[in-house]
């Protein structure tokens, strides 16, 4: 909705419920994914394929997330940047 409102349907847009709280309640180890985590795609958690209440979705919320996600990123640059190099290692000592 941030970037481009013209391309979401908001008419679709519904709440879809997670199955992946039911699986933390009945697998406290794999539940959701806090210890052993599992390869998934988005319709395990969901049929439709999605997950979360896209009804709450606005554009301020949206731009919210992205100035979020625009500072972390930052951050990671900055960080990496500061790497040095040598904490890498071509292969393992023989």
């Amino acid at each position: 909705l941030a970037l481009r409102p013209q391309s979401v349907a908001m008419e679709r847009a519904r709440n879809f419920r997670s199955s992946s709280q039911d699986r933390a309640a009945a697998y406290p180890i794999l539940g959701n994914g806090s210890s052993a985590k599992l390869g998934w795609q988005m319709q395990d958690y969901n049929p439709a394929g999605a997950a979360g209440n896209a009804e709450a979705a606005t554009a301020e919320k949206g731009e919210a997330m992205l100035q979020a996600a625009g500072r972390q990123l930052a951050l990671l640059l900055a960080e990496l940047s500061r790497l040095p190099l040598s904490t890498l290692v071509d292969r393992p000592e023989d």
